[in-house]
C-alpha cells in the first residue's frame, strides 16, 4: 500500500471506532488527536468508503424551547434526504470542495443542530457524523464542537433547499421539552 492509502485507511478506522463508540445523543467531547480535521474528512470522502449519506434538517424558523441535539435532530427532523450512491455523486465533490475551504476552530459548546450529515459504509455502519447550526458558525464533527463550517452548510442549502420549498409554520419540535417531561412521568 502507498503512504496515502495507508493514511486514508487509518483515518477511516479512527472515524469508525469513534462513531461506533458514540451515540447521536452523546455530549461534547474534548478535541483530541483522533478528532479529524475538515481536510482529513475531505480525504475520507475522497476514498469513496462512505457509500451512503443521510441528511437531516430542521428549518431555522422552527422555534424550540431548548437547543436541538443530534439525537433529537435525527429523531424529529422536518426533512430527511438519503443519497444511496454517495461515493459517485456530484454532491460528494461539492462537500469535498467545501471542507477543503473550511478554517475550523475549537468550539466551546454544542450547536442548536439544524443540519446533520450521517455517512455510512457498505455494511451500514456510521463512519462519520457532522451536525451544524443554521448558518454553520457552530457544529459537531464526530461529536466534537467546532466552529467555521459555513461552507458546508452553504453546499447543503444549495443542494437541498429546492427539495423543500414552502413556508414553515409549526412542527412538533417546538414541544420537545413538554413531550420529554410527559414521557418521564
Amino acid at each position: 500500500m502507498h503512504t496515502r492509502e495507508m493514511l486514508a485507511v487509518l483515518l477511516l478506522l479512527s472515524c469508525m471506532s469513534k462513531c461506533q463508540s458514540e451515540s447521536p445523543r452523546s455530549g461534547a467531547q474534548e478535541l483530541g488527536a483522533s478528532q479529524p480535521s475538515p481536510r482529513e474528512v475531505a480525504d475520507l470522502l475522497r476514498t469513496r468508503v462512505p457509500v451512503r449519506l443521510e441528511i437531516v434538517y430542521v428549518p431555522r424558523e422552527i422555534q424550540t424551547q431548548a437547543p436541538i441535539t443530534p439525537g433529537r435532530l435525527e429523531a424529529h427532523c422536518w426533512y430527511r434526504v438519503g443519497i444511496q450512491e454517495f461515493q459517485w455523486s456530484a454532491f460528494r465533490t461539492d462537500l469535498i470542495s467545501a471542507l477543503d475551504g473550511c478554517v475550523v476552530g475549537r468550539g466551546t459548546r454544542e450547536p442548536d443542530c439544524r443540519w446533520g450529515c450521517i455517512f455510512f459504509d457498505t455494511k451500514g455502519a456510521r463512519v462519520l457524523t457532522m451536525y451544524f447550526d443554521g448558518g454553520g458558525s457552530r457544529g459537531l464533527l464526530n461529536g466534537t464542537p467546532v466552529t467555521g463550517l459555513g461552507p458546508v452548510v452553504r453546499v447543503l442549502e444549495k443542494r437541498c433547499s429546492p427539495l423543500w420549498v414552502g413556508e414553515v409554520k409549526y412542527h412538533p419540535l417546538a414541544d420537545w421539552e413538554t413531550q420529554d417531561r410527559d414521557r418521564e412521568q
